[in-house]
């Protein structure tokens, strides 16, 4: 089912154009989870009690599929009825840990993702009434998110934390977009476990995970150029590698000095200087802000070394 503009919502838009977009992370507006339940219904149908005998796939089995799967992980989970859709109903209603809701609606959206490449399984939902297209119904809860300001997005099988529109939109969106394709596996795993360890306010390990994915990145272009790079190279090294073997345009001269120096500094001294080591018990945490920028800086480097690789062609 499209998103309909309505008027309230062009009132709205008027009314903050021009303000810089300001997200919440720590609790989930009561339409939303509506909207997300209405979602889901019409895109993995409604629980029937006429379903015992059908061959393919059915609203009552994915439904029981998603509870027991969360029933398994959180103890506030609903006990075990009949109805699976009655229990995670439920439960997306009145969750109040966050982090619970939203690996709820990772696991539906997963579930729907997994739908979208499921022709029969399509098919057999169809004659249960679903009118709402998996890819489409993933893409309409994103949109809610965005709409109520709830930072955060479902992207690559995960739900990751959005701090600034025009960054995610501009950078972080284009750099998942490029980890998706072949041979950048490790890379994509590196910078989505970053984002989730940023979620999950582990800073530290976000940093950390944040120049894995980098060095990841680096060492996959370096595999399919056959080019050669030092056993254990960390971030400096591979980008010295990259530019050595021919990377970057030589003719721009002095000014790329400057942003190679940066991709060789700069997350790297923040990992070290944050989450790089081992540190006493009583160490200073590592502020959102700084984990935000790992990651940030993270994609504008991925991005700038993914669109020198392409720009070489094959």
């Amino acid at each position: 089912m499209p998103v309909v503009e309505t008027y309230a919502k062009r009132k709205s838009e008027r009314a903050r154009a021009g303000q810089p977009d300001i997200y919440g992370y720590d609790v989930v507006p009561t339409f939303l989870r509506q909207q997300v339940q209405l979602i889901l219904e019409a895109s993995l149908g409604v629980w029937s009690n006429n379903t015992a005998y059908w061959p393919g796939v059915t609203p009552n089995g994915l439904w029981s599929h998603l509870a027991d799967l969360m029933e398994r992980e959180f103890e506030s989970f609903p006990g075990r009825v009949a109805n699976g859709q009655r229990r995670l109903s439920e439960f997306l209603s009145v969750a109040g840990d966050v982090d619970e809701w939203l690996s709820a609606v990772e696991l539906c959206c997963r579930l729907l993702d997994n739908l979208a490449d499921d022709r029969e399984g399509r098919e057999s939902l169809g004659a249960f009434g679903v009118t709402q297209p998996p890819e489409e119904a993933i893409e309409e809860i994103n949109i809610r998110f965005r709409e109520h300001a709830f930072g955060y997005e479902y992207r690559n099988r995960e739900i990751i934390r959005i701090d600034d529109q025009f960054v995610h939109a501009e950078i972080v969106k284009p750099v998942l977009a490029v980890l998706t394709d072949i041979g950048f596996e490790k890379a994509n795993e590196d910078f989505m476990t970053a984002h989730r360890h940023y979620r999950e306010g582990s800073t530290k390990d976000a940093i950390v995970a944040a120049n894995r994915a980098f060095e990841s990145t680096l060492k996959a272009i370096c595999m399919a150029r056959g080019w050669e790079y030092p056993k254990g190279a960390r971030a400096g090294e591979l980008v010295t590698a990259v530019r050595n073997a021919g990377l970057f345009p030589a003719h721009l001269g002095n000014g790329l000095d400057t942003y190679i120096a940066l991709m060789k500094t700069g997350l790297p001294a923040v990992r070290n200087n944050a989450g790089g080591h081992g540190e006493d018990p009583g160490a200073p945490s590592v502020p959102d802000y700084l984990a935000a920028y790992a990651i940030h800086l993270t994609a504008s480097n991925i991005l700038l070394a993914a669109k020198a690789h392409s720009a070489l062609g094959s």
